[in-house]
This record gives C-alpha cells, structure tokens and sequence, in this order.
C-alpha cells in the first residue's frame, strides 16, 4: 500500500487482510464469527473505519497506530517500530 493510495484501495487491502490476521488481532473472536460484518463495514463507502480498521491496517503493515484525542487521550493499536499518528 502507498501513501498516496486512494480510500477505496485502503479499504479493500484492510477487507483483503483481515481473515489472515482476525483471530491474532481479534482476540475476542478467535473463531472469526464477526469477521463477515468487519469486511462488510469496512468495504461500506462514507463510512468511517473504527478501532477494528486501525488495528487490523496496523498488524498488515507491522506498524503502532496511536490515535490522539483532543482531551489528551491516546489509543495505540498494533506494535512495530514505525508509528502512525492520528488525530480524532
């Protein structure tokens, strides 16, 4: 994936990598029963991706995504030494 990828791409590459990665990444449900729901949301347009999105785009590309709120608040998803930051 690049940077310059365009939403649609993202969203299909997360929907395409998720079933190899769910039950590391999903430790909730090792047996992948939200799985369909997960690539049906995440391939939804005008939809917005939500911690299952950023966990499973952070495992693919081996990276920690740490999402900072404007309360201060931060939430980090995945482990890597490259770190991707957000701001909600």
């Amino acid at each position: 994936m690049s940077v310059g990828q365009q939403q649609l791409e993202c969203r299909r590459h997360i929907a395409d990598e998720a079933g190899a990665l769910w039950s590391g990444v999903m430790e909730h449900d090792p047996d992948g029963v939200e799985l369909p729901a997960f690539v049906a949301d995440t391939m939804r347009s005008g939809e917005w991706g939500g911690a299952e999105q950023i966990a499973i785009f952070a495992a693919v590309h081996g990276v920690q995504v740490s999402v900072h709120e404007l309360d201060g608040g931060v939430q980090t998803f995945g482990k890597g030494g490259k770190t991707v930051r957000l701001l909600y």
